[in-house]
């Protein structure tokens, strides 16, 4: 999806089932976006019922804390991919196995989907 008008590019999700538990395998939700213009961005994950989880942590660098998933450029050699990323859990703690509503903003675009706890 491509968000007209903002440079903003939902490149779509890396890692959408997660399992975090600590094994350093799929422990984290990653998102990845195109943004060239370095726009703020801001993603926040919600349960079924529309309660806020958690906020996302936006990587800038388009490398996340897992070993071997990367969000990389399908697109020609930009230089401008970035991550999006939830690890699993609310107030420091694990969340119960579901689904759930992630939201990620760029200046007048949003995009929405959904991750995968599982246990």
């Amino acid at each position: 999806m491509h968000a007209q008008g903002t440079g903003f590019s939902f490149l779509g999700a890396l890692v959408r089932i997660i399992t975090p538990n600590g094994d350093f395998k799929n422990d984290v939700a990653i998102l990845c976006i195109e943004n060239p213009k370095s726009s703020e961005v801001t993603g926040t994950v919600y349960d079924l019922r529309g309660g806020n989880v958690s906020g996302m942590l936006r990587e800038t660098s388009g490398v996340v804390n897992t070993p071997s998933k990367t969000c990389q450029d399908t697109h020609g050699g930009s230089t401008y991919i970035e991550a999006v990323t939830w690890n699993g859990r609310m107030n420091g703690s694990a969340v119960a196995s579901g689904v759930y509503i992630y939201r990620i903003q760029s200046e007048d675009a949003t995009v929405t989907g959904t991750v995968v706890v599982a246990r």
